[in-house]
């Protein structure tokens, strides 16, 4: 199955694993100055381009230009555009609340991520089963995507023994205090590591 890349605006990682597999890449108006600071070249660049400070190259790109009054923000029409139900999601981090929050809302119309790294967290789409090897310690919360889900897990300080994620109750804050970290859930949930552990999430992919 086809994997796409999307970077988005908003603030995302130094750089990303050199393992993260992706076939197709999209960057969404100032994604476009994140895919260079990466030092990747997108396959398509698209938005109402009015974040990017790279307006004149973008031009020249054979970009999908969009007016800036439109109903769908710059990151809902890179998905829009994406061939399959995985994608990767590079961006979106810091920045004003609505956009964080119009994110999060995308969720619930089309497919979550896969992944989704920002600047300062790694979120890891669990659809069933995760195993995650990390240092004894390392922070981890457990959100939903779009529907309550129940969720077991082994490894953790706080064990969550069939726990129901949902809107009004997360798992935050989290510690593990096994070198592996089970996650079992009934329905997707996202599972957030802090940036610091992005060399050891690598070594996972």
């Amino acid at each position: 199955m086809a994997v796409t890349l999307i970077i988005t605006g908003g603030e995302g990682p130094n750089y990303i694993p050199v393992s993260l597999d992706y076939d197709f890449v999209i960057a969404s108006d100032s994604g476009y100055d994140k895919a260079k600071e990466l030092n990747i070249v997108p396959d398509l660049v698209l938005g109402d381009m009015d974040s990017t400070n790279y307006l004149e190259e973008i031009k020249d790109s054979g970009a999908l230009f969009y007016p800036r009054d439109k109903d769908y923000s710059d990151t809902e029409l890179a998905i829009k555009h994406i061939e399959s139900d995985e994608y990767i999601l590079i961006g979106g981090g810091g920045g004003r609340i609505d956009h964080l929050l119009a994110i999060m809302a995308l969720f619930y119309r089309y497919p979550a991520p896969k992944f989704w790294i920002t600047a300062d967290d790694i979120i890891i789409r669990c659809d069933k089963t995760v195993k995650l090897n990390l240092p004894i310690g390392s922070d981890i919360s457990i959100m939903p995507i779009s529907s309550p889900a129940k969720v077991d897990s082994d490894g953790l300080k706080w064990e969550l023994g069939g726990y129901t994620i949902s809107n009004s109750s997360i798992s935050l804050s989290n510690r593990s205090e096994k070198e592996e970290v089970v996650i079992h859930t009934s329905k997707p949930v996202f599972i957030r590591l802090p940036i610091q552990l992005l060399s050891i999430f690598e070594k996972m992919l």
